[in-house]
């Protein structure tokens, strides 16, 4: 009887510490889907921060292709300003 009792109190133990573990990792997934929502919303957000540098980036080259063309036709109507000016 006093082992029976004694059997009987280490499965109730372990069933208590096995309840106490499931619940745990049901606390653990949760926390986890959370974290891994809060990662997919900060990666989401990242890219699009990422699409408009790129497309601020494009826009950039364009103008500074613009001023390159011109101070090149700057150049060239200085210069034949000078030659002018120059006879």
């Amino acid at each position: 009887m006093k082992q029976q009792t004694r059997l009987l109190m280490l499965l109730t133990i372990c069933a208590i510490g096995l309840i106490s573990c499931s619940e745990m990792r049901e606390q653990a997934d949760e926390k986890w889907k959370l974290l891994n929502d809060k990662v997919e919303k900060a990666d989401s957000l990242i890219n699009f921060e990422m699409n408009r540098v790129e497309r601020l980036d494009s826009i950039i080259n364009k103008e500074m292709k613009k001023i390159n063309m011109l101070d090149s036709i700057i150049e060239s109507r200085s210069s034949v300003l000078d030659s002018i000016l120059s006879n």
